[in-house]
């Protein structure tokens, strides 16, 4: 599943195994999954970034970065993980965790 903006929030709500990609140039995302992800990929240019996944245990290779903003990750990770989650912000802060 791939979502792009130019300007507004984008929320995503029981995505599934697989790939998810959400390109935003000003705007909030949410996503919120109800299996592991193979591969989330999120960008935005100035807007914050949440991202549920689901509370089994799974762990991701989490890459998340933003220019102003705080980073917080709050799921396992192993950076050997297939399950890729790749966040970018500009300006604004980005959150993983356990949904629930």
């Amino acid at each position: 599943m791939t979502l792009s903006s130019g300007a507004g929030d984008v929320r995503v709500s029981g995505a599934r195994a697989g790939q998810v990609a959400v390109d935003t140039g000003a705007g909030d995302v949410s996503v919120s999954a109800t299996e592991p992800v193979g591969e989330l990929t999120v960008r935005t240019d100035a807007g914050e970034v949440l991202v549920e996944l689901p509370a089994d245990g799974s762990a991701y290779a989490v890459r998340a970065g933003t220019d102003a903003g705080d980073v917080s990750i709050g799921v396992p990770e192993d950076p050997s993980s297939p399950r890729v989650v790749d966040l970018e912000s500009d300006a604004g802060d980005i959150t993983v965790r356990t949904a629930g």
